[in-house]
């Protein structure tokens, strides 16, 4: 694992951000990150800020797999900007808004409803903290499967209640505090997910490449993914679902430690204790 695990630094090294930035002067607004938004996939908000005069909210559109549009990735809203981060859930029928921060304190705000009431879901994630990453990917692959299943339902929901039409795009509005870590992570983990389950029935077999899922990221998002710590845990992520899915033949299946993501060629308690104790320190060591 010590070997896959330089070999995926290495690998992240060699990504290049291949984003431009936007070069509009008008867009000067506070932001608490210093990313700046991809112009082509802007979130243009239809309430102008009262103060500012300005559509511009720090937000971009995010396809998923083979679904244009899928997400809304956006950073933690401001106390100045909270008005347009509700009209933004409004105005694009969001039906899901992902938290990935650890504190809740979001006030609501009055967006241009009309008298209307549309119900959404707000899943908040407080066991992934701020520059940190999780040990293990299991609760994360739950829920992201959590994320996909309500979403489904309450689209269902929007129909049947009439204020979303079928086929209409519900975008899920996720956010972390700057929105190109934690969030984007779980965005390209789900892409990932998504190709792997599409592809596992095919001839060619089970494929997913998750340096292009990244670049094509960051070319909707500037600076996606920008830790090396969770560009590896992305790996981890998927190679772990894999597993789950059995989408690796069952004799590398079998070959493998999944609780301490050390794969071991031989078969399971064939190779020394030094080289399983080995083994077992490489992701912490790495």
């Amino acid at each position: 694992m010590s070997t896959t695990t330089s070999t995926s630094k290495s690998s992240f090294r060699d990504l290049n951000d291949k984003t431009a930035g936007s070069e509009r002067s008008e867009l000067t607004t506070e932001c608490t990150s210093c990313h700046v938004s991809v112009d082509s996939r802007k979130f243009a908000n239809t309430e102008r800020h009262p103060l500012e005069d300005h559509d511009y909210i720090h937000a971009n559109w995010v396809d998923g797999y083979r679904e244009p549009k899928k997400f809304i990735l956006t950073q933690a809203p401001l106390p100045q900007s909270v008005d347009q981060f509700w009209n933004m859930i409004w105005q694009e029928k969001c039906c899901i808004v992902v938290s990935m921060i650890q504190t809740v304190d979001v006030p609501g705000a009055e967006a241009s409803s009309e008298g209307s009431e549309r119900r959404l879901l707000h899943l908040c994630y407080f066991a992934w903290g701020h520059r940190a990453t999780p040990k293990k990917p299991s609760d994360i692959l739950c829920f992201i499967s959590d994320l996909n299943f309500n979403r489904e339902l309450l689209i269902k929901e929007a129909i049947a209640a009439q204020w979303l039409k079928q086929n209409e795009n519900s975008p899920i509005t996720i956010h972390c505090l700057a929105g190109t870590t934690r969030s984007a992570t779980i965005i390209a983990l789900d892409i990932s997910l998504k190709k792997l389950d599409d592809t596992a029935a095919r001839s060619c077999g089970p494929m997913v490449d998750v340096d292009d899922v990244v670049l094509r990221l960051r070319n909707q998002r500037a600076m996606a993914i920008q830790k090396p710590e969770l560009y590896l845990f992305l790996h981890l992520a998927v190679f772990e679902y894999a597993v789950r899915q059995r989408c690796i033949s069952e004799t590398t299946y079998n070959e493998i430690d999944l609780e301490n993501y050390f794969y071991n060629p031989q078969r399971p308690g064939s190779g020394s204790k030094d080289q399983e104790e080995s083994g077992r320190k490489s992701p912490s060591s790495s």
